[in-house]
């Protein structure tokens, strides 16, 4: 019966770890409860395993790794902010234990009450409703370390976020070593949680400006290339408009002298011309449309032709116009880079864009090697994956999608036909 105790009360605890952590990593976990629940109470199993033969800082260590590498899993977050995510979770979890004892030092004074002889989910109350209170608090104010929609590890940033884990753990051990310390009734406890209070607050807001130091800029950034997107756009349509006339002075004038065959190579130059700017025109949004634009540009330089279909306005996607360049910028980059290096018969990318069935629909379709997407179809979707050799920020292309196409309740996925390969993705109109 002790044994049941001790597992259902780590259980619940290590949930509570888990939930305020991810919580304050602004990672939704509320669609994930049951699988949580079991992997809190595999956690409780592994604390209940190592408690008495090994260290205490040697356990939560071992705890905390081995839960970091089953909740990327569960989570679908990576393994780094899983463990910042945990490690967080437990220093609130102690500075809660320590506060709760405030509550039972007095009572025990005041009552003939002996708190070692509670039972233990009695003496746990306390510290477990804080966690809740500190839960519903961060959820109510939105005091995320993260914003949510952001991935806090691209490859330029690990120095920085490696930092901040390291920082993290130093707490986590340090507020253990004080918590133990002060496990006997001292009237110091209150004044030493008051300050560990205060000190946990204030180093969580310095790790939160660390994190987003470099949002402004890149907000900064994304809007410079969408006014450079939307430039071009208007530039386009400016110097169509501004040629219109001289067009209809140089038709008129070829086929008043009857050069009719002449008359329709040159208008079939004058559509070839226009028709990249034609194809965009449907769009509510002039950003995208300027992005489509720019990556038509990019692949003619490339010799690669772009071919754009669109159905739809998408004047009423949930999504935002950056959130929307992301997901259409990264699937057409990635056509164009697969095509740019093959037969030039073969360098022709079409992209479908449409809503039916009370979905939102696009599809970017290009030839590719098929045994090598077979091959990696299980990994493309991993932050880092990558097939191109070299360094860079490479790998993070369909990982971006995804997490966007995730968070409006949509789907991604490929389709292979013959020798080319179709990224299809969709989301419910509303989101």
């Amino acid at each position: 019966m002790a044994l049941f105790i001790k597992l259902f009360g780590g259980t619940i605890e290590t949930f509570l770890i888990i939930l305020v952590g991810y919580t304050l990593m602004g990672i939704s976990v509320k669609r994930k409860v049951y699988p949580l629940l079991v992997a809190s109470f595999y956690g409780s199993v592994i604390l209940t395993m190592l408690k008495g033969i090994t260290e205490p800082y040697v356990y939560l260590l071992i705890l905390i790794v081995s839960l970091g590498i089953l909740l990327t899993f569960i989570v679908q977050a990576g393994i780094p902010q899983s463990l910042l995510a945990l490690v967080a979770g437990a220093i609130i979890l102690l500075l809660s234990e320590f506060i709760s004892f405030l509550f039972w030092y007095p009572l025990q004074a005041m009552t003939t009450i002996d708190v070692a002889e509670l039972p233990i989910l009695l003496v746990a109350v306390p510290h477990m409703m804080i966690m809740l209170l500190v839960y519903f608090l961060i959820k109510k104010f939105n005091l995320h370390i993260q914003p949510h929609n952001d991935n806090i590890v691209r490859k330029g940033n690990n120095a920085k976020f490696f930092s901040v884990l390291f920082l993290l753990f130093g707490m986590l051990f340090l507020y253990y070593a004080i918590v133990f310390k002060h496990h006997s009734a001292s009237a110091s406890a209150v004044w030493s949680a008051v300050f560990l209070v205060f000190i946990t607050i204030l180093i969580f807001y310095v790790i939160r400006y660390l994190l987003n130091s470099n949002l402004e800029s890149l907000s900064i950034r994304l809007n410079q290339q969408y006014e450079e997107d939307l430039t071009q756009y208007i530039s386009s349509v400016k110097l169509q408009r501004h040629d219109f006339v001289h067009h209809l002075l140089a038709v008129k004038k070829m086929l008043d002298n009857g050069h009719f065959n002449q008359c329709k190579d040159y208008l079939d130059e004058v559509l070839e011309e226009t028709s990249s700017v034609s194809d965009v025109l449907p769009l509510a949004s002039d950003a995208v449309a300027g992005m489509l634009l720019s990556y038509k540009e990019l692949a003619s330089k490339k010799n690669v032709i772009v071919h754009y279909h669109i159905s739809d306005q998408l004047k009423d996607i949930p999504c935002r116009v950056f959130e929307l360049n992301k997901i259409l910028g990264n699937l057409i980059l990635n056509a164009i880079e697969a095509v740019e290096s093959v037969e030039e018969c073969k360098r022709h990318v079409t992209v479908s864009i449409g809503k039916k069935d009370q979905e939102y629909f696009f599809e970017i379709s290009n030839s590719a090697n098929i045994e090598e997407l077979e091959k990696n179809i299980t990994c493309i979707f991993k932050e880092g994956f990558s097939t191109k050799e070299g360094t860079g920020n490479q790998g993070q292309g369909l990982a971006i999608v995804q997490s966007i196409v995730d968070k409006y309740k949509g789907y991604i996925y490929p389709e292979i036909v013959d020798h080319s390969v179709t990224f299809v993705v969709k989301i419910p109109i509303g989101g």
